[in-house]
């Protein structure tokens, strides 16, 4: 799993007294699975083949399932909040907004509707709390560059 150490993490809150509502989770410790696929459709013209290969052209496009491990102290109630709303959101079965925030030379913040699609129980070593979260993106992401 790649390191994911200056990735944040905030998610849509709407009781925040933040501008934009969002709030930071935790520091993304590790990450995995970021990516983006297209299915392919066969668009091959049979019975005009001239050099009998087949042609595709783009079907729907995905975000994969994206593996965070996110970290913050114990006793930090602001962080562990955010945290257990997001795992809330598994159990209720409702969307969370979520922002993952890439430092340079990247650049960019995805913001993103999203499936909480597992997580793992939070673990605790030497007052740091982990937290395994799975989220699968509900849509195309917003892609905007870090201001």
């Amino acid at each position: 799993m790649p390191q994911g150490h200056q990735i944040g993490i905030k998610r849509l809150d709407e009781a925040s007294t933040e501008t934009d509502k969002m709030e930071i989770v935790g520091s993304v410790i590790a990450v995995s699975g970021i990516g983006i696929s297209a299915d392919t459709i066969d668009d091959t013209e049979y019975g005009i083949l001239e050099d009998n290969f087949r042609k595709y052209t783009y079907g729907m496009k995905d975000v994969s399932e994206i593996g965070l491990t996110v970290r913050y102290r114990k006793g930090n109630p602001e962080r562990t909040a955010q945290a257990d709303k997001i795992q809330q959101s598994f159990m209720d079965e409702v969307l969370e907004s979520i922002q993952l925030i890439f430092p340079a030379p990247i650049s960019k913040i995805w913001t993103m509707d999203c499936v909480v699609s597992g997580f793992e129980l939070p673990t605790e070593k030497d007052g740091k709390i982990d937290r395994v979260l799975k989220i699968k993106p509900s849509g195309a992401p917003a892609i905007t560059n870090v201001v």
